[in-house]
């Protein structure tokens, strides 16, 4: 188990945060595809549906660290996932 913390950096979902074992996951892709699905979900659950659809339309990317960089390192802070 290798855990990260990524924080969402975004205007509206800013300080959005999970800590998530990247061993899981395969790609940057995968690991922005699963945020935006604990966002979705958590905003479901509070039935904030008008910032769920929002956040399902919203397209997100990691542009300051590499998948390796993530498998071969201990937790290196916060990793910012942005949007587009």
């Amino acid at each position: 188990m290798h855990l990260q913390t990524f924080e969402l950096s975004d205007k509206l979902f800013q300080g959005f945060r999970r800590t998530i074992d990247v061993d899981i996951y395969g790609s940057l892709a995968e690991i922005c595809q699963d945020m935006q699905v604990l966002l979705v979900s958590f905003l479901e659950h509070h039935n904030l549906c008008a910032l769920r659809d929002m956040a399902a339309a919203k397209k997100f990317h990691i542009h300051t660290t590499t998948f390796d960089q993530l498998q071969n390192s201990l937790d290196i802070g916060p990793v910012w996932v942005c949007s587009c």
